[in-house]
């Protein structure tokens, strides 16, 4: 492809093409994103996370064409939002909203300057994502970035030498990571989530270089095939089924505020959320608003589907609708059923009741979740990797409750979970359990006879009690100050810090157990040892913890089944 080497302004169907490279450099690395994982363990997935975002804001433009820069924007940060995997993930569909915050209305080509200032906004924007931002990630590599432009912005006279020092400046804040960050610098790795943006910039850079053989809105494929890949196949979890188990009519629209179709048409209503929302509420439930701009994304079950269009009318006009008839599909779904007995059924529970939606790491939690501790509402990550901010919302709306408890035990989920919970109708309270096992100790605890407030108080506090460790098998050797890992060993790792690195799965399980007994409080009495079983924990090896828990410190291990593949083991001690 010949390059734009004299260009200085960039036009719509330029940065389309600068977005969709940049996410194919992504999808070209993303294995590599992995395995910059600071920790020697098989769960490195901010490729992944990165690579469905992208994927996600493609499909949302690689078929369409756009009036104006901010509307294709828009429609590529929705698509980045709403796929968004993984703190990185977030924090780049962040970064892409505010690089668009620029843009106005009918523009249609971009400056130097544009340029310039939108990426301080998107650095803006990234930030204020981030409750508590940490420097030598992401964050910094935008931030750096930008603050260097703008303060060199006369020296570019073309958008080729412009992308050319913003791929330059990223690259050497990138190279800093290692020594800003002290995880990265122990290891001497420079940041996974940082290094993706870098390689975004420089597929945007390499448009107007010519450095790319076909640019199109489609991705390419990359080396290795989607069902390849272990931990996640993002296209393939983006498309989660309506769970409409009840009766009437879901409703899914998205409409301009504003817009009139015919000219006769009388002066569009003033559209205020709250009153829109209170007006959909007493005409259906499940109802989730999402806006931006002047654009309405409504889902909303009700009876009456005219009455919900009739009045969303008032405001606009529609890009798209679908009804879909819930009680066909509950009829079709449930033979011998029928309407008799259920005329009054709401789709949502009473006002005080509580329902768990948790994240689980296998098949086998999601079973014991439901069987055990009677929690139906699961996001199996085995399945989907870090779950996007999508299927966050759809698991929040599937639970069909007024009072719902988010429990993550990740904290590279926690992002996508809070921008979820900010698009919903429900009194919705977060736990960052941020481990397999505290979330199973906590989900222990939970009591639906209690209402949220007083569930929330209790599971944070069994949480904070607890003191947990983990086993897997290191990928790699790494050398730390304080411990040498060798790859294919059994390492113990607590409060993120590997402890233990043993060629002996037992033995490493033994000294991780001896660990966190020490350090309990001196004036607390054990009473529980929780033990998550992993699919690679030998079965030889159960007896033998357990004799070892008894014999010395006179508790029977509670042992589940949890099966997961990353973590050998979880354990949790209080």
């Amino acid at each position: 492809m010949v390059g734009n080497n004299n260009l200085i302004k960039i036009d719509i169907k330029l940065l389309k093409q600068m977005f969709c490279n940049g996410a194919n450099e992504i999808k070209k690395n993303y294995e590599y994103i992995n395995d910059l994982n600071v920790f020697p363990v098989p769960d490195g997935d901010t490729g992944n996370n990165m690579w469905a975002t992208v994927e996600g804001g493609i499909k949302k433009i690689e078929n369409n064409e756009f009036a104006d820069l901010k509307l294709l924007n828009k429609s590529f940060y929705t698509g980045l939002l709403f796929g968004a995997r993984g703190n990185s993930g977030v924090i780049l569909s962040q970064i892409f909203k505010g690089f668009g915050s620029v843009f106005k209305e009918g523009q249609t080509e971009i400056s130097i300057e544009d340029v310039s200032n939108a990426l301080i906004n998107a650095k803006t924007f990234a930030y204020s994502a981030v409750s508590q931002p940490v420097e030598g990630t992401i964050l910094t590599v935008i931030r750096v970035t930008s603050e260097r432009i703008a303060e060199t912005i006369a020296e570019y006279k073309t958008m080729l030498e412009l992308f050319d020092a913003i791929v330059k400046e990223s690259e050497i804040i990138l190279a800093k990571t290692k020594d800003i960050l002290p995880a990265l610098k122990e290891v001497g790795v420079v940041d996974s989530g940082g290094y993706g943006l870098v390689k975004f910039l420089t597929g945007m850079r390499n448009v107007l270089s010519g450095n790319v053989d076909v640019v199109s809105a489609e991705i390419t494929e990359t080396k290795k095939p989607v069902e390849e890949v272990k931990k996640t196949t993002p296209s393939a979890v983006d498309k989660v089924e309506d769970n409409n188990d009840g009766f009437g009519y879901c409703n899914e629209f998205i409409m301009t505020l504003g817009q009139k179709v015919v000219l006769q048409q009388k002066k569009k209503d003033q559209f205020i959320l709250d009153a829109f929302k209170k007006k959909l509420n007493s005409l259906g439930d499940s109802l989730v608003v999402v806006v931006d701009d002047n654009i309405v994304k409504v889902h909303v079950h009700t009876p009456y589907p005219y009455k919900i269009l009739q009045y969303a009318q008032k405001f606009g006009e529609f890009n798209k609708v679908k009804i879909e008839n819930m009680t066909n599909q509950f009829l079709e779904n449930h033979p011998g059923s029928s309407l008799s007995g259920n005329a009054n059924k709401s789709s949502k529970d009473d006002e005080k009741s509580v329902k768990i939606v948790a994240t689980v790491q296998s098949e086998n939690l999601v079973n014991i979740y439901k069987n055990e501790l009677n929690i139906n509402d699961t996001i199996n990550t085995e399945l989907t990797g870090n779950p996007s901010i999508k299927q966050f919302v759809d698991a929040i709306e599937y639970a069909k409750a007024n009072n719902i408890i988010v429990v993550v035990d990740d904290s590279n989920i926690i992002m996508a979970a809070t921008h979820a919970i900010k698009l919903s109708e429900s009194n919705i309270e977060l736990i960052t359990a941020n481990n397999a096992v505290s979330s199973y100790v906590a989900c222990l605890a939970f009591n639906p006879m209690e209402n949220i407030k007083k569930n929330v108080k209790n599971m944070k506090a069994i949480i904070s009690k607890l003191v947990v460790g983990k086993i897997s098998q290191s990928v790699k050797s790494v050398k730390y100050k304080h411990i040498n890992v060798v790859k294919n060993d059994y390492i113990g790792i607590i409060d993120k810090k590997i402890i233990i690195s043993d060629k002996d799965f037992c033995a490493s399980l033994i000294k991780l157990v001896d660990q966190l007994f020490s350090n309990l409080k001196w004036n607390t009495k054990p009473k529980n040892v929780y033990i998550i079983k992993g699919v690679e924990f030998p079965k030889e090896d159960v007896e033998k913890i357990t004799k070892y828990c008894v014999d010395k410190y006179k508790i029977q291990p509670i042992i589940i089944e949890g099966e997961q593949k990353v973590y050998s083991a979880y354990i949790a001690i209080n």
